[in-house]
């Protein structure tokens, strides 16, 4: 048990004033420096940070730089099984940890009510649907992952979805970068 109450929203918090201190301070380059010498393993862990609100940008711009030597299609490739882990790390987290201590924070502010839409069955599939269009585009991938953690769709699923999302976003930026 951990000493604070609610540490995975501190956590959340933290990385948000940890990357605005990355970024205003100029360590970005710094940090994907190395990276780009790895090749197509630079391009996983860039992958990786593809998925975040924070970092996509220096990511895709990482992705570019590294494109202009290597094959577009393995970039795509192993930029998208990057982007996979840290979608798979960021839906365990939001599923498992930051829901469960987030409802009795709301209920405690009054701001959690049950909404029936949840129930109906349009949400069924219109979820889904909203969540990887959302995951597809440079829109925070956090809010397609919530918006597919409230339904019922396996990990299998959310693997493969967002493998073939990330692939192909991936894949048209290293090609852009062939051109």
């Amino acid at each position: 048990m951990s000493p604070w109450r609610y540490p995975n929203i501190f956590l959340i918090f933290f990385s948000l004033l940890l990357t605005l201190f990355i970024l205003y301070s100029g360590w970005l380059d710094q940090l994907f420096a190395p990276i780009k010498s790895w090749g197509y393993l630079g391009t996983f862990v860039i992958g990786v940070f593809f998925v975040s609100t924070f970092t996509v940008a220096p990511a895709a711009a990482a992705l570019f730089v590294v494109s202009g030597e290597l094959n577009p299609v393995l970039i795509g490739f192993s930029g998208a099984l990057g982007a996979t882990l840290g979608d798979y790390l960021a839906f365990r987290f939001i599923r498992e940890r930051l829901m469960a201590e987030m409802n009795p924070f709301l209920k405690m502010l009054h701001l959690y009510r049950p909404v029936n839409v949840l129930h109906s069955r349009y949400f069924a599939w219109l979820a889904p649907v909203i969540g990887a269009v959302i995951i597809a585009t440079p829109l925070p991938d956090e809010i397609g992952l919530s918006l597919l953690g409230m339904t019922k769709i396996s990990i299998v699923r959310l693997v493969l979805l967002t493998f073939a999302l990330h692939g192909t976003a991936i894949f048209l930026i290293a090609l852009a970068a062939h051109r």
